[in-house]
């Protein structure tokens, strides 16, 4: 069995809490936009749905989107090129209806006004 250590801050001495890497809507569009083919949607099934649960905090909803993502993935057309952006575009739609990271999407939207350089 595999000892888990824990971090404490050394002024407080409260145990520090780890941080949930890879689970935020930023993730999931990185994950999406790094998908070059259809078997490169294949390989990230399970990372778009932990997230997409993650987020959504909705086992129906999860289901939902499960169901439907399988669903896109067994009828795609390879004679049909455009199919392919269509799926990345529908799994984009589907992660920002959520709406659920609002937070994360304020401040990166701070920060993109700040540092942005108009022109």
């Amino acid at each position: 069995m595999v000892e888990q250590i824990r971090k404490y801050c050394l002024v407080c001495e409260l145990a520090l809490a780890k941080p949930r890497r890879g689970l935020s809507t930023i993730e999931f569009q990185r994950t999406v936009h790094r998908c070059t083919d259809i078997d490169s949607l294949h390989e990230s099934i399970y990372k778009l749905i932990k997230i997409f649960r993650y987020v959504s905090q909705n086992d129906e909803l999860t289901f939902a989107f499960t169901r439907d993502y399988e669903y896109q993935l067994e009828f795609y057309d390879l004679f049909v090129p455009e199919e392919f952006e269509l799926i990345k575009i529908w799994l984009l739609k589907q992660i920002n209806g959520l709406d659920r990271d609002v937070r994360e999407k304020v401040l990166y939207r701070l920060l993109f006004d700040l540092y942005a350089k108009e022109g």
